[in-house]
């Protein structure tokens, strides 16, 4: 398989990014989720990531929690 072909695989299989940031409290991160709405076209969501603070070892709960971002009023 060819470099080209790789890529271009990867590229189809893309489903957003995420940024590092450092806050006040903990760092997060923020990105993009691209996914296809009814009609097949792509849509675009923000989102911001933190860690789980209610995480303990040894349990199930998830390490890190996803939300959708909202724009602050300035």
């Amino acid at each position: 398989m060819s470099n080209t072909n790789q890529q271009s695989e990867w590229q189809k299989r893309e489903r957003g990014a995420l940024w590092k940031k450092q806050g006040q409290s903990q760092n997060y991160l923020t990105g993009v989720i691209k996914s296809l709405d009814d009609m097949g076209q792509e849509v675009k969501s923000k989102i911001i990531v933190f860690a789980n603070k209610n995480k303990q070892d040894g349990d199930n709960k998830p390490d890190f929690i996803i939300y959708e971002s909202k724009e602050l009023n300035q």
